[in-house]
């Protein structure tokens, strides 16, 4: 018997060992099938590597490596699913040899709590945000340096720790106080892996807690960042901690006594940082009176607990003593004792709490959107996860799965009736919970890896494949962590480089006139003040925040402010918000950086950094217009998605007796637009002859543009009534003036797509993606995403044996990526795409399994019915809707939209619904995301966001209606093109959706 358990062991690690060699083999041959030697040797040295440690180690496993069976034979190449095996089999390999146990749990603790300190903090400071960032973050960049007064409640502890790490020898002013952000995020994650060790008594459980948290989208951008929220996250981990602790030890027990008077600590923090942990008081308390009803008696042990709690609120002397003497920044208002505790209380905020308590729709909604937040964060896997973790701790113990599941109950009601933007940030705290029980699955599941496991299981062959299966188990557990912190690691590293608030607000602040004064809203506010208070610069300049006046709203409050400060003043006037609302004043509103000067006398003075044209454009043989010149913030490495910000000076040449609209286009040799905006003055007839005018055109390249050199032109054009539209003509008899050249370079980053492939062709690109778009009736668009070789080629696309379209993949010797478009029948299935030369004289094959070739069309992923992927401005994309068909006039409509964030997005953008007919009224019906919850300067590239408007068209509107849907920026109303050429084709700056009826 002996001798066939050696025979048996022998022949285990052989074949394991094997499985390594041919997975490691078989994945060289498709990454690099032109180096077969190399793949060759690496499947030796795998051979070698595991009889070695056979030899070596008896007791080492190498059974976990079958799994790599599985990709080994695998009938189609597939290099998601080799990441996935190898990820799984490798770490169970991790699991199943790693001995916890053989050394002492303090030791082991220790170990795992520095690894996950060390790996956080590297991974944040990584990824941290570089320099200045706008609204309560560029706040928090100005009180911790100079020791101001932040807004409501004042976050008195926190601005003392800002003000230390502003005093780091490292980096400038706002990356070190930036860098708090990665240290308490680093602290907070070795608080969850405490807890969830605690919980469930494994390492694994802590390091799947941890990682879980520490990679869901909102926790690793708040970590990179200066935040308020980092603390409330620690403080409420914290009090989790040391409420599990207590409920853990025997009631009167000095480590009971020790953990109560922690958590009354950790309570005192929280609350004295944010009021609003005091909702978790009854769970709190009912927690503790169900381990311990006799402290309710025990009159003796509450000054201490009470001592723990009151003390963090010593530290709300600092706004007291900072309102007497005086701050920088913030203490304005501070001016009475009772303004000081309505500051320290946050009563300007009472009217938002519970708002959306009501019995109706919007509540309903606002769980709803609840969930999708939870989504956005750790993707349906890992919640899935998290609930089966749940169940087995509500099975294990009672208590713990109470404190979790009221903790997580609360902050969802929270959240679901609060009034606030940003949603997704004041959730944080219940992602603590989904975290731990994510640890308590990895907990249930290690529990059978350990060799003193299963020992009911008497035959030690059956017991170690138990051992093995479970180590896989834990494996698979982790691999949605893994996945989701690689999905999310291109986009904090982009963000790690991003510097545009800084470039605003340098921009809009250092070109200003001297004595300027400047009207801005909060997002733009803090970083032209921290440029003035923490780096002295342009102190001459008056910097106003612009806010909300009882219930005016902005668009009128802003011309109002407008009209006061120039009646009142004769200060050079700068505003950073455009709304349609300033066509009624009698002022132009010139480009001033990415703000706007406000004009209040017609100016002949062209800008002396304008690049001269002087092209006169006819109408009836007489010059009508001059355009004077132009300026463009680059021509050079353009990539598909990057914004073009294009200013154009022009003045009329007599007197324009009607409107005219001017357009500004990137073309190609077939003159299709791949980039364009156009602009009307339909006040021209008002405008001065000779007077000099500037406006500004932002649009992105569209994500279809090939590389290569492309023509900026300009033009004007007439609009009538039928929707038609004429050109006018310059002397040379053109309709348009050729600006400049711009350069088009593949993107430096893989596309974001729906449905991910790897499909190479030998000497040739790589298929990394495909989506479906049926947006356009009677179409469907195919967008294909390339890894692009040295050289253009020719793509077709069959549905069955018939080709349905074709058209060119470009190439470029430096390498990047492309997107093309086909267009096939709305009815086309099946579809699967073949390469050849470029002139169709051959076919290039493609790679299949194990590097071999094929000449047959590739398959591609099934196209469903009315499939979406429409971008807007190269930062999200429409990829789905929903509405009812048949409307009832004065009643409440449900419609949802869902987006796909294309990269991480740093400005905030508003979806325009609106139902529009002849007889038919209701709209347009404006907000942030999904019901203000996730404002899209949260997303990343992958997010995906539900966004619902309840819409109720006005009664007594009938007969058919479209409804339609758009992207604009919150500030500026700049409208986000659809970058699709058909719809930009219809002259329209939003996209129909449907056709509904009301009857």
């Amino acid at each position: 018997m002996l001798r066939l358990r050696k025979r048996a062991e022998r022949w285990s690690w052989f074949g394991a060992s094997l499985g390594g060699a041919l997975y490691a083999l078989r994945v060289s041959l498709e990454a690099a099938p032109q180096r077969v030697p190399w793949g060759a040797a690496i499947a030796l040295l795998s051979i070698a590597a595991g009889y070695a440690a056979h030899r070596r180690a008896r007791s080492a496993s190498l059974a976990p490596l079958w799994f790599l069976w599985v990709y080994v034979a695998w009938p189609r190449s597939a290099s998601t699913m080799a990441l996935g095996v190898g990820f799984v089999a490798l770490s169970a390999l991790l699991f199943q040899n790693l001995r916890w146990e053989r050394s002492p749990a303090l030791t082991t603790a220790r170990i795992v709590d520095g690894l996950t300190f060390l790996s956080g903090l590297a991974l944040y400071v990584s990824t941290l945000a570089p320099t200045i960032l706008p609204a309560d973050s560029g706040e928090f960049q100005i009180v911790g340096p100079l020791l101001g007064v932040a807004h409501p409640p004042g976050y008195a502890l926190f601005t003392i720790l800002a003000k230390l790490f502003s005093m780091l020898p490292l980096g400038d002013t706002a990356w070190r106080v930036n860098a708090m952000g990665a240290l308490t995020g680093a602290l907070t994650l070795v608080v969850v892996g405490r807890t969830a060790r605690r919980l469930g008594g494994s390492p694994w459980a802590g390091i799947a807690a941890a990682g879980t948290l520490g990679v869901s989208t909102t926790y690793w951008a708040q970590s990179t960042t200066v935040n308020i929220r980092a603390l409330t996250v620690l403080f409420t981990a914290l009090c989790c901690d040391r409420l599990i602790a207590f409920v853990c030890a025997p009631i009167r027990s000095k480590q009971g006594t020790d953990a109560l008077t922690g958590l009354a600590l950790s309570y005192g923090l929280a609350v004295a940082h944010h009021a609003w942990p005091v909702l978790l008081a009854p769970v709190f308390v009912a927690l503790i009176l169900w381990h311990d009803p006799g402290l309710a008696k025990r009159v003796r042990a509450w000054p201490r607990l009470l001592l723990a709690f009151a003390l963090p609120f010593l530290s709300n002397l600092y706004i007291v003593v900072r309102a007497i003497t005086g701050a920088p920044f913030g203490t304005e208002e501070l001016v009475s004792v009772g303004k000081v505790i309505d500051h320290l209380l946050g009563r300007g905020f009472g009217g938002d709490m519970f708002a959306f308590l009501r019995l109706d729709r919007v509540l309903w909604e606002r769980f709803l959107v609840v969930g999708d937040i939870l989504r956005f964060q750790f993707g349906g896997p890992l919640l899935i996860i998290a609930g089966a973790g749940f169940a087995w701790l509500a099975w294990k113990g009672r208590k713990p799965a109470f404190l979790l599941g009221g903790v997580f109950a609360v902050m969802a009601f929270i959240v679901a009736t609060y009034r606030a933007p940003q949603s997704v940030e004041y959730l944080m705290p219940a992602y603590i919970p989904v975290a731990l029980c994510v640890g308590c699955a990895a907990s249930l599941v290690s529990s059978h890896v350990s060799p003193t496991a299963d020992r009911s299981i008497a035959r030690p062959g059956s017991r170690r494949a138990a051992q093995v299966t479970a180590s896989l188990l834990l494996g698979v557990l982790y691999l949605p962590i893994f996945s989701l912190g690689q999905a999310h690691l291109p986009s904090y590293i982009q963000l790690h480089s991003d510097r545009s608030a800084r470039e605003y607000a340098e921009s809009v602040l250092l070109d200003a006139p001297p004595g300027a004064h400047i009207l801005s809203n909060w997002h733009w506010y803090t970083p032209l003040r921290y440029l003035q208070l923490v780096e002295n610069q342009r102190t001459d300049v008056e910097v106003t925040y612009v806010y909300p006046q009882g219930a005016t709203e902005m668009p009128q409050a802003w011309p109002q402010r407008i009209v006061h400060e120039l009646e009142t003043s004769d200060r050079p006037l700068i505003v950073t918000n455009y709304y349609p609302t300033y066509g009624d004043l009698p002022y132009r509103f010139v480009p001033h950086g990415e703000a706007f000067r406000v004009q209040v006398e017609p100016s002949g003075e062209i800008p002396a950094d304008i690049r001269r044209v002087d092209a006169d454009f006819l109408e009836g043989g007489e010059a009508k217009i001059r355009l004077l010149g132009y300026r463009i913030d680059t021509t050079e490495n353009v990539r598909p998605g990057d914004q073009l910000t294009v200013d154009l000076a022009w003045q009329p040449l007599t007197h324009l007796e009607r409107g005219y609209s001017f357009f500004v286009h990137v073309v190609g040799d077939s003159g299709v637009p791949l980039g364009q905006r156009d602009q009307r003055h339909d006040a021209a007839p008002s405008y001065l002859t000779g007077q000099v005018l500037v406006d500004r055109y932002q649009f992105p390249v569209y994500l279809t543009a090939a590389p290569g050199s492309y023509q900026l032109i300009a033009g004007v054009y007439l609009t009538f009534d039928d929707g038609s539209w004429q050109r006018l003509a310059v002397e040379d008899g053109n309709n348009a003036i050729a600006l400049t050249e711009i350069s088009v370079q593949p993107s430096v980053r893989s596309p974001v797509t729906l449905h991910p492939l790897n499909q190479p062709f030998v000497d040739g690109p790589t298929l990394v993606g495909v989506d479906y778009d049926d947006t356009v009736p009677g179409q469907r668009r195919v967008y294909l995403h390339w890894s692009v070789c040295d050289r253009p080629l020719l793509a077709r696309l069959y549905s069955g044996e018939q080709v349905v379209a074709q058209g060119p993949v470009p190439g470029d010797e430096r390498g990047g990526y492309v997107t093309t478009v086909l267009d096939v029948p709305s009815g086309a299935n099946d579809l699967s795409i073949a390469l050849s030369q470029a002139d169709a004289s051959a076919p290039v094959p493609g790679r299949a399994a194990w590097g071999t070739r094929h000449t047959q069309p590739v398959p591609l992923v099934p196209p469903q019915p009315y499939q979406h992927y429409l971008p807007f401005g190269g930062k999200l994309a429409l990829i789905g809707w929903s509405a009812p068909g048949s409307w009832v006039a004065g009643e409440e409509e449900r419609v949802s939209a869902r987006f796909l964030g294309l990269q991480p997005i740093v400005r905030d953008y508003v979806i325009s619904v609106s139902v529009r007919g002849d007889r038919v009224l209701g709209g347009p019906f404006d907000g942030v995301p999904a019901l203000g919850a996730v404002p899209t300067f949260k997303w990343v590239r992958g997010s995906q966001v539900t966004d619902v408007h309840l819409i109720q068209v006005q009664p007594g509107s009938g007969g058919e209606a479209e409804l339609t849907l758009g992207v604009y920026d919150a500030f500026t109303t700049a409208e986000l093109p659809a970058l699709d050429e058909r719809i930009a084709r219809q002259g329209r700056a939003y996209v129909s959706l449907q056709r509904i009826v009301l009857p």
